[in-house]
């Protein structure tokens, strides 16, 4: 490491005349998210990469694009890993995951977006500032992680589904306790963490939920959505090493963190209830209130709109509450031949990472499907969009490449909650 390398680096461990606040070195978080960085982009490769899967940009790129700033990102990480945490090289591995999402936001991710944010943070405030930032990054995702899982479907169908790997049945009322306790911890735990007495508890608490998290998603439970394991584990070590030794108070952590990373941390994820902000940046993960879209394609053109990845991820037939939806729609796509096309299986097995769960993205998403079809007929749409709060609607949505609404019917009782 250079002079200037190593001036730079101490300015940001301290502010100018003042001793060094307590707390991990922002050297150290740096390096800790070079790492994440790297072995998420080993792990989500195609993620960044060309695929055969659609990209859905603000703008379309070429292959080679991709290709490029996947590699870019894979050297900055491995800078940022090595280096001193100077702010070109912050603001420079910003700068590349903000285009990479440009040209293509499946890499909207909790965690890109958490990387992002921290980066930039480091980078642009002093050393009391940022800890402070980073602090209240975490709690308000506690927080809103906890809260946006208070609905029904989370107790229903999300907290069953977490059990499964134990080869444990719930009934309805254990389900509704194990939820409660579940939305209680998390949201608790957040809060508790502004509070010194209760800061260790409360520490402890979330590194156990996260090594949960690993158990239930990782390899002996479910083997699914393998990005989220790294994640998981630097976030408990994020925990411990930003809150265990830390003696402030919540009050203080207000006043030093930035203005524009309270709106980020705590106003902003509170507009995902009326589907005003997306749900990887509002830290409603496994929330079980999302979009839930079903894909079509007609079995014969398939090869044309999937590019050779339909015997994989096209399913025979369609599920009996898709094909009670295009009954009760009518028209002609109700007497086509449909069968389903499971994107999420295939984002998940192919790209490492779900889809980001959100009406909007699952709309682009058939758009980019539509785009490759010969014909307009060929791709359906039906969606059940996310329930947003104090909005009584709760249907379901066929649409056609076209554009144009074929119809929308009540939520069959049929339908997965």
């Amino acid at each position: 490491m250079n002079d200037e390398a190593a001036a730079e680096g101490a300015a940001l461990e301290s502010l100018a005349g003042e001793e060094a606040p307590p707390g991990p070195s922002i050297v150290g978080l740096t390096r800790i998210l070079g790492a994440l960085l790297l072995a998420l982009l080993f792990i989500c490769w195609p993620l960044f990469n060309a695929r055969s899967f659609p990209h859905l940009g603000l703008f379309s790129a070429p292959d080679i694009v991709h290709t490029a700033l996947a590699a870019t990102l894979a050297l900055l990480a491995v800078l940022l890993l090595i280096g001193a945490g100077q702010r070109s090289l912050l603001l420079g591995t910003a700068g590349v995951i903000l285009l990479s999402v440009l040209v293509d936001e499946l890499r909207l991710q909790p965690w890109a977006y958490e990387i992002f944010i921290l980066l930039v943070l480091f980078a642009v405030v002093d050393r009391r500032r940022a800890l402070a930032g980073s602090r209240l990054y975490l709690v308000g995702l506690y927080i809103w992680a906890g809260l946006h899982k208070a609905n029904g479907e989370f107790i229903d169908r999300v907290v069953p589904w977490f059990a499964e790997p134990f080869d444990v049945e719930l009934s309805a009322s254990s389900a509704l306790v194990l939820g409660l306790l579940i939305i209680v911890l998390e949201t608790g735990s957040g809060l508790a963490l502004l509070l010194a007495p209760l800061r260790r508890v409360a520490v402890v608490l979330l590194i156990g939920t996260h090594l949960a998290v690993l158990v239930i998603l990782g390899p002996w439970g479910h083997d699914w959505d393998i990005n989220v394991w790294p994640w998981n584990l630097v976030q408990a070590l994020l925990v411990w090493m930003l809150f265990w030794d830390w003696r402030g108070s919540g009050r203080v952590l207000f006043a030093q963190a930035p203005r524009w990373l309270l709106v980020l941390a705590l106003v902003l994820p509170g507009f995902h209830l009326v589907s005003w902000w997306p749900a990887n940046l509002s830290h409603a993960v496994y929330a079980g209130n999302f979009a839930q879209p079903a894909l079509l394609v007609r079995p014969d053109r398939a090869a044309s709109v999937m590019r050779g990845s339909q015997r994989t991820y096209l399913a025979p037939g369609l599920p009996p509450p898709v094909r009670e939806v295009l009954n009760k729609v009518g028209g002609p796509s109700a007497s086509q031949p449909w069968a389903l096309m499971r994107v999420h299986d295939w984002a998940v097995t192919d790209l490492g990472a779900t889809v980001p769960p959100d009406d909007q993205v699952a709309r682009r998403l058939f758009r980019a499907f539509c785009a490759r079809a010969k014909d307009a007929r060929d791709v359906l749409l039906v969606l059940r969009p996310k329930r947003r709060l104090f909005h009584g609607e709760d249907d379901v949505i066929v649409t056609g490449c076209d554009g144009k609404e074929q119809g929308r019917v009540p939520l069959p009782e049929s339908w997965p909650r």
